[in-house]
């Protein structure tokens, strides 16, 4: 009976043993099942974090398109989105890291903007690249794909206009004496109107008429150098002026030191800020935003060209480099030479003196100068109001998020 009883239990052990080895198998069977599945699924969540990943680079990228070039209220031709140089970014460059989707009709990235007028979703169709109501704010719409994978986010942005407000009305500033010099043309009219716009008075200020000027106003009792319309203003008792007060502010009260700092941060971050006592060139094209510190062995020309436009008018900044005086302002080095014939549309300020050395340039908008100016040969300086009102936020300086409107939207 014994050894039945042993012989039983030897075979119950052996059931029991092919049962647990079958139960290891099914579980093994299903491990390999689900560690295959869930690889998968790791592998499309990569990707499809990789997508999102480019939609969320194509957004920023986006954002600096529209800081570069702002929407119109009109129709204008939309910024082109370059789907080659943004994959050449850093994090974007490695095709083997980010795929192309295997749908080839689909592109690795895109970007639209829309204005922010629209119905539910805060744009429609028809707002495509336009800023038709001007309050500065619009829709990007960003797209990424990488594998088979697909990700799309939206936002909207809002644009921080860089200070470019020049004063209206100042057709000329200069802030030491101004001079013909040459007495062939003393009684040339230089300073003109071209445009008054919505400027109530045109002004030209002097701190002080060189002597030949002096002497026509008391020979002949005439304001030469000024067209009808343009009044001087100077701290010379010999020359009239409007007010009994003192006619002639500081620079720096028409045009503030803010305006002048923001412009140089702005052109640093456009490229166009040129520090020639630093090593940097002297630029040779002058439109648009340009700044350039330099000193008395770095003059700067105008040149012969012709300088903007009046629908797209430019800022030129020449700046002195500044040294530690206890004098706030104290005499710069710098020279701003007009020696040829160029014409300029837009501002022109210079922190130093002006000489025209018997050139016929012509500038259309406004010219000051904080120092002496000499005009010599036959310069033409002309008031233009529509210009003075196209730089004002014309260059956008940030463009940012507008907190909580950032959010992931389906393909």
């Amino acid at each position: 009976m014994g050894m039945r009883c042993r012989n039983c239990e030897d075979g119950s052990s052996l059931i029991l043993i092919i049962g647990v080895i079958a139960a290891l198998a099914i579980m093994a069977a299903g491990l390999v099942v689900l560690t295959t599945n869930v690889a998968s699924n790791t592998s499309k969540q990569r990707t499809r974090t990789k997508a999102f990943d480019v939609a969320e680079g194509a957004l920023d990228v986006g954002m600096n398109m529209l800081a570069g070039d702002w929407p119109g209220p009109t129709a204008d031709p939309a910024p082109t989105w370059d789907e080659s140089a943004f994959r050449q970014l850093d994090q974007y460059g490695n095709p083997s890291e980010y795929p192309d989707p295997t749908n080839t009709a689909i592109p690795f990235s895109s970007v639209t903007f829309y204005d922010d007028g629209g119905g539910d979703g805060g744009y429609t169709a028809a707002s495509k690249h336009v800023d038709a109501n001007g309050n500065d704010m619009m829709w990007i719409i960003a797209k990424g794909a990488t594998g088979s994978q697909q990700a799309s986010v939206q936002a909207k942005v809002v644009r921080d206009p860089a200070n470019t407000g020049f004063p209206h009305g100042v057709a000329l500033f200069v802030g030491g004496v101004l001079d013909p010099n040459d007495p062939g043309n003393i009684t040339k009219t230089m300073v003109h109107i071209e445009d008054q716009g919505t400027a109530p008075s045109v002004n030209s200020y002097a701190s002080a008429y060189g002597a030949k000027l002096k002497d026509v106003y008391e020979k002949t009792g005439s304001t030469v150098m000024f067209d009808t319309g343009v009044t001087p203003r100077a701290n010379d008792p010999r020359i009239p002026a409007d007010s009994t007060t003192d006619p002639v502010p500081r620079i720096s009260s028409l045009i503030d030191s803010g305006i002048i700092s923001g412009i140089t941060a702005l052109a640093q971050s456009m490229g166009r800020y040129y520090d020639v006592t630093q090593g940097d060139p002297m630029p040779t094209d002058l439109s648009g935003i340009c700044v350039i510190r330099a000193d008395g062995t770095h003059p700067v020309d105008l040149g012969n060209g012709q300088w903007n436009t009046l629908d797209e008018p430019g800022i030129l900044l020449v700046l002195r480099v500044h040294t530690a005086s206890p004098d706030p302002e104290p005499t710069p080095p710098v020279t701003f030479n007009m020696s040829g014939s160029g014409n300029f549309y837009g501002v022109i300020y210079v922190e130093g003196t002006c000489d025209t050395a018997h050139g016929s340039p012509a500038v259309h908008g406004m010219l000051g100068c904080n120092t002496n100016m000499t005009m010599q040969g036959t310069p033409d300086v002309y008031y233009n109001d529509t210009i003075i009102s196209k730089l004002t936020d014309k260059w956008t300086l940030t463009v940012s998020l507008v907190p909580n409107t950032w959010r992931e939207i389906h393909p």
